[in-house]
């Protein structure tokens, strides 16, 4: 039984010419810039307004989302929620009010359309 032995193919070599050439080269050292106490009061100065707008949003949003509810007629959140959900009350959720209102304007603009 007869053994062959591989020569090394051009590409071969090509491949390991590159990889020793990728490793004789050194990465570029990258200054690091040490933390100081400023820094991190900043990145919480940073954090903390952030959290104040996004609490300004949200209190925007849902003060819109009630004002909205609230053009709603009473008997038309009514009618919608017991149809919907069979829930009647206050005990609805934001996300099935908002579902309520935009199932009300849709009645509204079919009713403009028809006459």
């Amino acid at each position: 039984m007869q053994i062959k032995e591989e020569s090394p193919s051009p590409k071969s070599d090509t491949q390991k010419l590159k990889q020793v050439a990728e490793k004789r080269e050194s990465p570029q050292k990258v200054t690091k810039i040490p933390r100081t106490s400023n820094t991190s009061s900043n990145r919480c100065a940073k954090t903390q307004r952030h959290k104040t707008s996004a609490a300004r949003c949200r209190e925007r949003l849902h003060s819109l989302l009630e004002t909205l509810w609230d053009t709603v007629p009473e008997t038309e959140r009514q009618r919608l929620a017991s149809k919907d959900q069979g829930r009647v009350g206050t005990d609805i959720p934001r996300a099935e009010k908002v579902a309520i209102v935009v199932a009300y304007i849709q009645k509204m603009k079919a009713d403009l359309r028809a006459h």
